[in-house]
Protein backbone atom coordinates (compact mmCIF):
# COMPACT_ATOMS: atom_id res chain seq x y z
CA UNK A 1 0.00 0.00 0.00
CA UNK A 2 2.76 2.49 0.90
CA UNK A 3 4.61 1.86 -2.36
CA UNK A 4 1.43 2.48 -4.36
CA UNK A 5 0.72 5.70 -2.45
CA UNK A 6 4.24 6.91 -3.14
CA UNK A 7 3.83 6.13 -6.86
CA UNK A 8 0.49 7.96 -6.97
CA UNK A 9 2.07 10.98 -5.29
CA UNK A 10 4.94 10.99 -7.80
CA UNK A 11 2.48 10.79 -10.71
CA UNK A 12 0.40 13.64 -9.29
CA UNK A 13 3.46 15.86 -8.91
CA UNK A 14 4.52 15.04 -12.49
CA UNK A 15 1.06 15.88 -13.78
CA UNK A 16 0.99 19.25 -12.00
CA UNK A 17 4.49 20.14 -13.22
CA UNK A 18 3.73 19.22 -16.83
CA UNK A 19 0.44 21.16 -16.81
CA UNK A 20 2.36 24.18 -15.54
CA UNK A 21 5.00 23.71 -18.24
CA UNK A 22 2.24 23.64 -20.87
CA UNK A 23 0.92 26.95 -19.54
CA UNK A 24 4.42 28.42 -19.67
CA UNK A 25 4.94 27.30 -23.26
CA UNK A 26 1.59 28.85 -24.21
CA UNK A 27 2.31 32.17 -22.57
CA UNK A 28 5.92 32.80 -23.61
CA UNK A 29 8.92 31.56 -25.52
CA UNK A 30 11.16 29.55 -23.24
CA UNK A 31 13.94 27.11 -23.79
CA UNK A 32 13.31 23.59 -22.58
CA UNK A 33 15.92 24.10 -19.86
CA UNK A 34 14.21 27.30 -18.65
CA UNK A 35 10.79 25.66 -18.55
CA UNK A 36 12.22 22.60 -16.82
CA UNK A 37 13.81 24.72 -14.09
CA UNK A 38 10.67 26.81 -13.65
CA UNK A 39 8.55 23.73 -12.92
CA UNK A 40 11.10 22.05 -10.67
CA UNK A 41 13.25 19.81 -12.87
CA UNK A 42 17.02 20.27 -12.71
CA UNK A 43 17.67 17.96 -15.67
CA UNK A 44 16.13 19.15 -18.99
CA UNK A 45 16.57 15.67 -20.47
CA UNK A 46 14.57 14.06 -17.68
CA UNK A 47 11.95 16.81 -18.01
CA UNK A 48 11.71 16.08 -21.75
CA UNK A 49 11.24 12.38 -21.07
CA UNK A 50 8.44 12.98 -18.56
CA UNK A 51 6.85 15.68 -20.74
CA UNK A 52 6.69 13.30 -23.70
CA UNK A 53 5.34 10.48 -21.53
CA UNK A 54 2.55 12.74 -20.25
CA UNK A 55 1.63 14.64 -23.43
CA UNK A 56 2.73 12.40 -26.29
CA UNK A 57 4.88 15.21 -27.70
CA UNK A 58 8.38 16.46 -27.02
CA UNK A 59 8.50 19.88 -25.35
CA UNK A 60 10.25 21.39 -28.37
CA UNK A 61 7.45 20.25 -30.69
CA UNK A 62 4.73 21.53 -28.36
CA UNK A 63 6.35 24.90 -27.75
CA UNK A 64 6.83 25.34 -31.53
CA UNK A 65 3.16 24.55 -32.17
CA UNK A 66 2.00 26.95 -29.48
CA UNK A 67 4.27 29.71 -30.71
CA UNK A 68 2.82 29.45 -34.22
CA UNK A 69 -0.75 30.07 -33.12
Amino acid sequence: PYRRQRQMCKETVEEVRIKEALKLFQSRRLSIAEAARMVGYNDPNYFSKIFKKRTGFSPSFYSTQEGDQ
